[in-house]
């Protein structure tokens, strides 16, 4: 291994910078268990409560029919499923609109608008947006400005500026901030 990187390893060792994935076991009700306690699980994801819901798990795998849990690789490599159709289907009729699913909300951050730009739009974000949306920014052709965060008077001027010179214009920003917890007003 490369001395450099021994050697940043140990500096971040010394200051206590190292982390470590914690084994977790989870519960009922949005509670998770570490090291023998019972804790409830505030930085997670599971807004619903669903990632320990027995019944859910029970049903879901009882449906599944041999229809198996993926098709090993992408939907554009290996196929589509009929479950993954039926579910697009579901979801796009219950909002009157067409969908598409991605494997995660990263994903589809990553993907949605570098799919969408070219280097004749703009995408302005809002400061702190999460940074699976600045990755997928990255990956566009686009021209990106960032403004303040909730700052709707930054944001104007930003448009004012720039707007007239580029074909389309995406404004990108949070309804709800996952790091600080605050809204978009």
């Amino acid at each position: 291994m490369n001395q450099s990187f021994i050697d940043r390893l140990q500096q971040l060792e010394d200051k206590h910078l190292i982390r470590n994935i914690k084994e977790i076991t989870f519960e009922d009700n949005g509670y998770v268990k570490y090291r023998g306690k019972r804790m409830l699980n505030l930085s997670g994801n599971d807004y619903l409560g669903l990632a320990a819901d027995n019944v859910l798990q029970s049903n879901f795998l009882a449906s599944l029919n041999n229809i198996g849990l993926t098709t090993s690789s992408s939907r554009l490599l290996t196929g589509n499923t009929n479950i993954h159709q039926e579910l697009e289907h579901k979801i796009g009729a219950s909002y009157h609109k067409k969908a598409l699913l991605y494997n995660s909300g990263y994903h589809c951050n990553m993907g949605t608008l570098a799919a969408l730009s070219t280097k004749k739009d703009l995408i302005i974000s809002d400061k702190l947006v999460h940074a699976s949306i600045i990755d997928g920014i990255k990956l566009s052709d686009a021209k990106h400005l960032r403004f303040r965060h909730n700052d709707l008077n930054h944001l104007e001027k930003l448009l004012t500026l720039n707007r007239a010179q580029y074909d389309q214009c995406y404004i990108v920003l949070e309804s709800v901030y996952s790091m600080n917890g605050d809204c978009t007003p």
